[in-house]
């Protein structure tokens, strides 16, 4: 989805979820990209979508989403319907009977008895009508646990939240890491939370002609010196996780 995130989970069982959704616009990743692939997949309906924070290039495409495909639950951070954004997805699933639930720090979604997401940051927020001036530190965190295999999906947090996140201790130890914000953060916490995170492989969401280039670069280059395998959509295309549980494989698109 170019500079942005959409991520499509199918569980054992057949249920799925789609953690967000691209951007919207005139570039409408929705439309153009995620619905397409959906129906590709046969996905003609979605248990789940999960919206990690009101931004557009992570919530943009969730209308052209609804106009397609069924969709039984939405899950957001709690900011308030005032934004527009928000206010859009509301009104559409007020009228089409989806349900909105809020998720917050603690929050669980067991998909069965083998597989849970847990659901890490942001903590809960007390006054959704707030004006949070750094949105991106209000992103859900999500931690997937299937047996012996996990991901961490680290929406777009930065410092305040990377902080938080490193009290879980080794609980954020995972397989494979969603890196936060496109790889845009390079500081020495970024470092800190890598080493303790220790993944085996590390994906970063961007588009190929990205502001940050540099910076991206570099926090590549980190990565690779640790022995973390880094996969980046811009040169990869959309990428293919499939796990039993224990071991897993990658495929790229391109």
């Amino acid at each position: 989805v170019g500079h942005g995130d959409s991520i499509f989970m199918e569980f054992p069982g057949g249920s799925n979820m789609l953690v967000d959704t691209g951007e919207g616009g005139d570039f409408d990743m929705g439309r153009f990209t995620v619905v397409p692939f959906l129906l590709d997949r046969g996905a003609t309906s979605l248990k789940y979508i999960l919206l990690t924070h009101p931004h557009d290039d992570h919530i943009g495409g969730i209308k052209s989403i609804m106009d397609y495909i069924k969709v039984n639950t939405i899950f957001d951070n709690g900011l308030d319907g005032k934004m527009a954004g928000v206010k859009c997805y509301k009104t559409i699933a007020k009228e089409k009977g989806i349900k909105i639930v809020s998720l917050y720090r603690g929050c669980e979604i067991r998909i069965n008895k083998d597989l849970t997401i847990y659901v890490l940051n942001p903590p809960k927020l007390e006054n959704p009508d707030k004006i949070y001036p750094d949105i991106n530190n209000t992103s859900i965190v999500l931690k997937l646990l299937y047996k012996g295999f996990s991901i961490l999906l680290c929406g777009d947090i930065e410092e305040d939240a990377i902080r938080n996140l490193m009290n879980y201790g080794d609980f954020i130890t995972v397989k494979i890491i969603k890196i936060p914000h496109h790889g845009s953060t390079k500081s020495t916490l970024s470092k800190q939370f890598l080493d303790q995170v220790d993944p085996e492989v590390a994906v970063i969401s961007r588009a190929e002609f990205d502001r940050g280039t540099a910076v991206f670069k570099g926090v590549a280059a980190d990565m690779r010196l640790k022995g973390i395998k880094v996969y980046t959509t811009s040169a990869t295309g959309a990428l293919t996780v499939t796990t039993d549980g224990e071991s897993y494989s990658i495929k790229s698109f391109k």
